[in-house]
């Protein structure tokens, strides 16, 4: 979905941060889209992490200056709130089904956080 949009939108609007590596499919299809991919920025240990995640967005912020910051799902809320603290960005979460319900029950308090606080969510 997100693929989508960033084709919908075009290279002039849209930059694209993804933890997936870059295989012959989806790289012909991004082709004139900045595509960021920091596999490292969403596995191993929490350090890593958090300082692969600190140095993309310093990356990013620097080169492409957005306005706006779309996330896939609302598990990367906590993505989106911290971009909102750090950078006054705001963030659109697109919630899909089921996702909006396990947010509700989960214990981890970030997805219905980040749902409450983007300027935008859609489901």
């Amino acid at each position: 979905m997100m693929e989508e949009i960033c084709v919908a939108l075009g290279p002039r609007r849209v930059s694209c941060f993804t933890g997936v590596s870059e295989t012959e499919e989806n790289s012909s299809r991004l082709a004139s889209i900045r595509v960021y991919r920091r596999p490292s920025a969403f596995a191993g240990n929490e350090l890593m992490r958090a300082f692969t995640l600190a140095r993309s967005f310093s990356e990013i912020g620097i080169r492409d200056r957005p306005r706006v910051v779309q996330l896939a799902t609302c598990d990367e809320g906590y993505l989106g709130l911290q971009l909102q603290r750090w950078f006054k960005l705001p963030f659109v979460v697109y919630a899909h089904g089921n996702e909006v319900l396990a947010a509700i029950d989960s214990d981890w308090d970030k997805p219905r956080l980040a749902l409450r606080k983007a300027a935008c969510s859609r489901q």
